[in-house]
């Protein structure tokens, strides 16, 4: 399931103040608003409408624990739409998000309605054609 990686650093000189890990994935999803997604409360591994997707998954992001709530995380984040050309953070999968990853996307994004397909997280607006924009300051 695995492609080729892609390792974003943030760093000042040399010294490392975090990373993020992307690749694309693949993944089978019920879209939300399906019958089958609707039965099952959400995205479902089987039934009606499944689809076959390959979102860019964010595998990994972190920031030197002194260094959090700094900017730096938001402007890595940053950096990792514009490399990867993605236009919205909806449309990332996020594979095994921590609960700080999931207060970040609803903070700086408004991110919050979501499901958990085959360990990725995946938010409703991924399905959209083009979720609104959003300023990102």
């Amino acid at each position: 399931q695995s492609t080729e990686d892609a390792i974003y650093l943030l760093a000042e000189g040399s010294d490392l103040l975090g990373f993020a890990r992307v690749a694309v994935r693949h993944i089978m999803a019920v879209p939300p608003g399906t019958e089958a997604g609707q039965k099952s409360g959400g995205y479902a591994a089987f039934g009606g409408s499944l689809q076959k997707i390959s979102p860019c998954a964010l595998l990994d992001f972190y920031i030197v624990g002194g260094l959090q709530r700094r900017g730096l995380g938001r402007l890595l984040f940053d950096a990792v739409l514009k490399g990867e050309g993605v236009l919205h953070p909806a449309k990332l999968a996020y594979c095994h998000p921590s609960e700080p990853a999931v207060a970040f996307l609803k903070k700086h994004f408004g991110l919050t309605k979501s499901k958990i397909v085959s360990s990725y997280m995946l938010f409703d607006a991924y399905f959209e054609e083009a979720p609104a924009p959003r300023a990102y300051c």
